[in-house]
C-alpha cells in the first residue's frame, strides 16, 4: 500500500513522463524538489503533494478531473488555484491574471508557489549564474510583481530565499523594487 506522497510521486512521474528542463533532466525533478521543500517548510502531507501536482494542469496531457479522481476535489482545486491559465496566450495578460488568482490564496497555498519560484530560479543559476542577467523585461517583471504577493501573506525563510534569489535579478527599469 503507498501513502498519498508516493502516489502522487507515481503520477506525476507518469504525467511528466518524457518533459526535460533546460539541461536534459527528467522534467519530474522539478515537482520533486517543489515538495520536498513543502516538506522542510513542516506544511502538512496535502500541501507536499500539491508541490508534487502543482504542474500537471498547466504542463501535462492531465487534467483537474484526473486530479479529482485519484487524490480529491480539495487536492485538484488546489493544484488549479496554482495553474496558470493557458489559453491566454499574450504572457503579460496571463502572468496577470495568475497573480490576481495568486492574490485570493491562503498562505498556505502561497508558499506552494514561493517553493515553485524558488526552485525555477535555483535551476537557473545552477545551470548558470549569468542567466539570472539574461531573463527578458517580462520575465524579471513577473518575479519581483509575484514576489510583493508572496511577501505580503507570508513570511519566514523559504521567503527570505525568494527575496535574495530576486534581488540577482537585473532591476527593471524605472520600477519600484
Amino acid at each position: 500500500m503507498y501513502t498519498k506522497t508516493e502516489e502522487a510521486i507515481m503520477f506525476a512521474t507518469r504525467a511528466h513522463q518524457g518533459q526535460k528542463r533546460k539541461d536534459g533532466t527528467d522534467f519530474i525533478c522539478h515537482p520533486l524538489c517543489v515538495g520536498y521543500m513543502i516538506k522542510e517548510m513542516g506544511l502538512d502531507e496535502k500541501y507536499v503533494i500539491i508541490g508534487i501536482l502543482h504542474d500537471i494542469i498547466e504542463d501535462t496531457s492531465y487534467n483537474y478531473n484526473d486530479i479529482k479522481e485519484r487524490f480529491g476535489e480539495e487536492i485538484a482545486n488546489a493544484v488549479k488555484s496554482l495553474s496558470e491559465d493557458n489559453k491566454i496566450k499574450d504572457y503579460k495578460t496571463r502572468k496577470m491574471a495568475f497573480m490576481e488568482q495568486i492574490k485570493k490564496l491562503d498562505s498556505n497555498l502561497i508558499m506552494v508557489e514561493c517553493a515553485d519560484k524558488l526552485h525555477n530560479l535555483l535551476y537557473d543559476y545552477n545551470i548558470n549564474p549569468n542567466i539570472l542577467n539574461d531573463y527578458s523585461e517580462h520575465r524579471r517583471w513577473f518575479y519581483f510583481e509575484i514576489l510583493k504577493i508572496i511577501k505580503r501573506k507570508c513570511k519566514g525563510e523559504i521567503v527570505e530565499r525568494l527575496k535574495a534569489m530576486v534581488k540577482l535579478l537585473k532591476p527593471l527599469e524605472n520600477v519600484e523594487n
